[in-house]
């Protein structure tokens, strides 16, 4: 096997590996975050193509894909045309968001098609070739290729190290509430806090009494239960699915009548589901790995004029739910204002909504009402 051989097998590698890190993956899991400085598998898979790209098109003397192709449209994100990553900071980071999970398998594909195509013509003097003579041995086009796959390599480790993380917090996540599901009510506490909350929501809110209502992390249905006397139909969501049998079981006992239980995930945008005037949720959105575009899809399954009512723990210092928590320490009304704001909603308000106790302190909740507005 000559130089040339060994470089091609080694690029080759790369398309299938990022195929295998993209299939199945749903919004959360592309988009998490280890902790607020860490890299997204989003980014991690984009940088591993981009960076690609952009230094073999520099040593073929051509266009990057990414924009030749088309592929900067299609992403659309809010970055320069040419940025591929490198020097980001945690906000670029974030700014690294794809709708379409395949656009990240595609963008490689294509990448992959132009390095195969210029590695074909490369023989042993092109390799040989001298491109930055400010190192001590020069850069050779053989050493800028072995750099190149040599980085491509170690992000995608890191994106298949970090998918696992994530997708056992998410399975660790699922099975703790599946296994506190069916005692869920039987705490006075967070049956008391459900009713206060829903007290809460229609005095700022004053829906309908034929207000259709989605209830989005509603665990078993309590804030939902109190909520019924005063709306329409309501459609109850929870990614648990022992949290949705017990809903399922309230449903057909007439507790939460003629409600519909749905496994709903709005992380990505959903074209079937809705319109409704009034989303609410209780405690659940410090629970949402990425919140913004959770609050994104939340106006957008609202109905104009529909409100959005969120009862979410102020910020705090990790204490509430302990050591191994993967979730946020609470949501900041600032940050939460803005989400809101940046989705298109109106007349976002924050005020406190009493306080929760828990390992013998005091937590501070607020309550978060915006409106969609009536027409855009």
């Amino acid at each position: 096997m000559d130089t040339r051989d060994l470089l091609t097998d080694a690029f080759s590698r790369l398309a299938p590996l990022t195929r295998e890190l993209v299939e199945g993956a749903d919004g959360d899991l592309l988009h998490a975050r280890l902790d607020p400085q860490a890299n997204t598998l989003a980014w991690l898979l984009w940088h591993t193509a981009r960076q690609q790209d952009v230094q073999v098109a520099a040593l073929a003397d051509r266009e990057p894909v990414w924009t030749a192709e088309g592929w900067a449209d299609r992403f659309d994100l809010p970055l320069d045309v040419d940025d591929f990553g490198y020097g980001h900071e945690p906000d670029d980071v974030a700014a690294v968001r794809v709708a379409d999970p395949t656009l990240l398998s595609g963008y490689q594909d294509a990448v992959a098609a132009m390095v195969d195509a210029h590695l074909a013509t490369l023989d042993a003097d092109a390799l040989d070739r001298v491109i930055d003579a400010s190192y001590d041995p020069p850069v050779t086009v053989g050493v800028r290729l072995v750099s190149v796959v040599g980085d491509a390599l170690q992000h995608l480790g890191q994106a298949a190290f970090l998918r696992g993380v994530l997708e056992r917090r998410q399975e660790r996540i699922a099975d703790d509430f599946d296994q506190r599901a069916a005692t869920w009510d039987d705490d006075p506490t967070k049956v008391e806090r459900a009713r206060f909350a829903a007290e809460a929501v229609l005095a700022a809110v004053d829906p309908r009494p034929d207000a259709r209502v989605l209830e989005y992390g509603a665990g078993t249905g309590l804030l939902a239960q109190h909520l019924a006397p005063r709306v329409g139909p309501l459609t109850l969501a929870d990614p648990s699915s022992g949290m949705r049998a017990v809903m399922q079981a309230k449903v057909e006992r007439g507790i939460l009548p003629d409600a519909q239980v749905v496994d709903l995930d709005l992380s990505q945008p959903v074209d079937d589901v809705g319109p409704f005037d009034l989303v609410a949720l209780l405690l659940a959105l410090h629970h949402v790995p990425d919140p913004a575009p959770v609050v994104a899809n939340l106006a957008e399954v609202l109905a104009p004029g529909g409100s959005l009512a969120i009862v979410d723990l102020e910020p705090e210092d990790g204490s509430f739910h302990g050591e191994g928590f993967e979730g946020h320490p609470g949501i900041d009304p600032d940050r939460l204002r803005t989400w809101c704001e940046a989705a298109g909603l109106g007349e976002v308000d924050v005020v406190p909504c009493g306080t929760m106790e828990r390992h013998g302190q005091d937590y501070p909740l607020f309550l978060a009402t915006a409106r969609r507005p009536a027409q855009r």
